[in-house]
């Protein structure tokens, strides 16, 4: 809660002149004028928010851990402030700026939040904050269609594109979550299929007739589609260390193609990355939260699973959010290692980012 204590400027407005006033109107004018009639102007140094009390003593608390845990620096505080969490929260999105560059591909969004007992604070008036919660998720997903990239690359060295792939799912499931075509395909067993590898035993629940089943088979997402959209190695990517050890032999030979040599060094540097598994939220609900959605054609069926998956998603509990961690505030240390620890996760989301940038725009 905050006050708004700007003064407001008087606007004179440009107008015929009045009639000459009578002599008693004129003398009161002039008693009025010595007396003065402008509105009072309140000194710069005074701010024009006032805080609860309450909020800037949590603001100071929480301003002294991230100070103490390194994520504000000297530099980030300017010469004249008023809201110290203001502070902060600029800091950290410059740390996180500095990492992860400027990317093309991905929008994440990063949040802090105070905590009691570890559970989000319904009012810092009534309960007393303990620790942060910083969450972090994709505000954006958007679609890249990386079949034909990967195709050529498969064209130009058997096995290279499926290598590839196959670093890209490693890091969508450890590091920067993504929609892959074997995340389609194992999204299509739970919605339609009841669980199994193809549509029969959800035809057979379903039909009675031979012509009810050909009718729902010519509606639904069927193995034998995804089959078609998709070549047998995007469903099933190969062993990541068969993967890397491919990866290293093309590093170690001379290529003329620059785009096959940029996208081979980008996916061992990120195959040699570690995961952030520890750090992937711990709700109930569908995991939603996903940071893009690869396709491999326009249209195909990727974005049709990953549409019905949100909508089924939305009717109950659902996490549309790929990571927190939690810190109390009287241990800055434990920020510090996070901080520490998540520099090289920040690099791999960059690589990630270029790698699909790479693929899908430069064929």
């Amino acid at each position: 809660m905050f006050l708004d204590l700007g003064a407001q400027r008087a606007v004179r407005k440009a107008g015929k002149r009045p009639p000459r006033p009578a002599r008693d109107s004129r003398v009161a004018a002039a008693a009025a004028s010595r007396v003065g009639l402008l509105l009072p102007q309140l000194d710069a140094a005074i701010p024009s928010r006032v805080h609860s009390a309450d909020a800037t003593v949590v603001n100071a608390r929480v301003a002294h851990f991230l100070l103490e845990a390194g994520v504000v620096r000297e530099v980030d505080v300017p010469r004249t402030w008023h809201d110290p969490l203001a502070i902060c929260e600029t800091a950290l999105q410059r740390w996180l700026e500095r990492h992860l560059g400027a990317l093309r591909c991905f929008s994440p969004w990063f949040s802090l939040s105070l905590t009691c007992d570890e559970a989000p604070c319904d009012s810092i008036a009534t309960s007393d904050p303990d620790g942060v919660c910083i969450r972090w998720g994709e505000s954006e997903v958007l679609r890249w269609e990386v079949g034909d990239g990967l195709e050529r690359i498969e064209k130009h060295e058997p096995g290279l594109g499926a290598a590839i792939l196959a670093v890209l799912d490693r890091a969508a499931s450890r590091l920067y979550p993504l929609f892959m075509p074997r995340t389609a395909l194992d999204t299509a067993s739970f919605l339609y299929w009841h669980g199994e590898d193809d549509e029969s035993l959800a035809l057979d629940e379903m039909c009675d007739t031979p012509e009810e089943r050909e009718s729902m088979r010519a509606e639904m997402v069927t193995l034998e589609a995804m089959r078609e959209a998709f070549p047998s190695w995007a469903l099933m990517p190969p062993s990541l260390s068969s993967a890397s050890a491919l990866l290293a032999r093309m590093m170690s030979c001379a290529n003329g193609c620059e785009v096959v040599q940029r996208t081979v060094a980008l996916a061992a540097e990120l195959a040699q990355l570690p995961s952030r598994a520890e750090y992937s939220p711990d709700e109930e609900g569908l995991f939603i939260g996903f940071g893009a959605v690869l396709c491999w054609r326009p249209e195909d069926l990727a974005m049709r699973i990953s549409d019905d998956l949100a909508q089924y998603a939305w009717q109950d509990a659902y996490v549309d959010h790929s990571g927190e961690v939690l810190f109390s505030l009287d241990d800055p240390a434990q920020m510090r290692r996070w901080l520490r620890r998540m520099r090289p996760l920040l690099r791999g989301v960059a690589i990630l980012d270029e790698l699909i940038w790479t693929l899908v725009e430069g064929y």
